[in-house]
């Protein structure tokens, strides 16, 4: 979990560097529809009668917020409220927002390695399509 932890710390001070705004009606939605498929890929240890939120929409809330300076899962919450109407409009988000007791639930049983494999697949094979996405120049090296 470490490395995808450093990964995701080195492309949060990136786009503060750069002043980068990750969510905004701007964002293009191919990045992150890819990163859907992604996450996709990772088991859901969830007993299926019992999921409100899906795995994906869960993964992919706690990884955006992360970048724009999360620290914990009442973090998470929180900018997943602020952003809701931004989430709603660009996502299936059916069941609303989770809270922050479902973020640690769901996030403290997925296994770390195969979300560690899943995002930094992710990042190095779309690295370019992200830094479009995002307008981070082509200079800046993650």
């Amino acid at each position: 979990m470490e490395k995808i932890g450093n990964t995701l710390l080195l492309i949060k001070e990136k786009l503060k560097e750069s002043d980068i705004r990750l969510i905004s009606d701007a964002v293009p939605k191919k990045p992150i529809k890819k990163f859907i498929r992604v996450l996709k890929e990772i088991d859901d240890p969830r007993m299926s009668s019992k999921v409100d939120y899906p795995l994906h929409e869960i993964i992919l809330i706690a990884f955006l917020a992360i970048l724009a300076g999360a620290g914990t899962y009442v973090d998470i919450e929180s900018f997943a409220e602020a952003k809701s109407k931004w989430l709603k409009k660009h996502f299936f988000i059916k069941s609303g927002i989770p809270s922050h007791d479902t973020f640690r639930r769901v996030l403290s049983i997925i296994d770390p390695q195969l979300l560690q494999r899943a995002t930094v697949t992710f990042l190095l094979d779309n690295i370019k399509l992200m830094k479009r996405a995002f307008n981070i120049d082509e200079g800046i090296k993650l």
